[in-house]
């Protein structure tokens, strides 16, 4: 009996090892990366997870700081921090509206096309001058176009630098998603003078079930039918190497022989 209770437990040692590992994934560090230049904008993709719709869809889809854990979906913002250098800290211009100003920029897959120029047929991220007085943006910010089937997205949360500071920390919030999809995050500045800016923290990606991938949440059956036919296998397997223990010894003494 002893050696069938440790096969149990080596059993579910492993598969719950597989599970922790999943979970990891829902977790994305940012370890003093930086953004990339693409057209007029610098960005760093922040992240891509599945995402099951929140059960309480009552809850208000705006972002909140401290939403309820049980039933809701959503992406927080852990300590998540930008980083210039002492030059672009001297050189930002207090004069404009935009200066110093980092966005997160959440979209689901579908509303791609929404965000950057793509909906405004140019190949920009960030609004132009041109656009900006046709009154289709605001310049300095990236574009975005509101989907009509849900006017708060794709969702921008900005965060600004003040004159001289080489280091601002983006408010902690936490989006709530009410609807199941594949969603993104980017973190982009339109500011020329941040070149040199690094992003460090995490964001945290929470489904329904927990900390699991949303493509990986319908694995947690089969895991489970898995451990099941594992136990059932070891409460016929460990009864017999206990009963001819030491055929077995000898068997795998010659294994060992043979390897050696």
């Amino acid at each position: 009996m002893g050696n069938l209770s440790l096969g149990f437990w080596v059993t579910a040692f492993f598969l719950l090892g597989s599970l922790i590992d999943a979970a990891d994934g829902s977790i994305h560090e940012y370890k003093d990366e930086g953004f990339v230049k693409i057209a007029n904008a610098r960005y760093f993709y922040g992240g891509a997870e599945g995402l099951y719709a929140s059960e309480f869809l009552g809850v208000d889809a705006s972002s909140a700081t401290t939403p309820p854990l049980k039933g809701n979906s959503f992406i927080r913002f852990d300590d998540v921090s930008f980083v210039r250098s002492k030059d672009s800290a001297r050189k930002q211009n207090s004069t404009q509206a935009s200066a110093g100003l980092v966005e997160a920029i959440l979209f689901e897959a579908k509303q791609h096309d929404r965000v950057s120029g793509s909906f405004f047929k140019t190949e920009n991220m960030c609004c132009t001058p041109k656009l900006a007085d046709a009154g289709s943006c605001n310049l300095g910010e990236v574009m975005i176009s509101a989907d009509p089937n849900d006017p708060e997205w794709p969702k921008r949360i900005p965060t600004f630098f003040k004159k001289g500071e080489e280091e601002v920390k983006m408010s902690p919030e936490a989006v709530i998603i009410n609807k199941t999809g594949w969603y993104t995050v980017y973190f982009t500045t339109c500011d020329e003078d941040m070149d040199g800016t690094v992003v460090r923290g995490r964001s945290v990606w929470k489904n329904l079930g927990g900390y699991l991938r949303g493509e990986t949440t319908p694995l947690v059956k089969f895991y489970g039918l898995m451990l099941l036919a594992y136990a059932m296998l070891g409460l016929v397997w460990f009864p017999r190497v206990a009963l001819y223990w030491k055929d077995g010894i000898q068997l795998h003494s010659h294994v060992s022989l043979v390897i050696a």
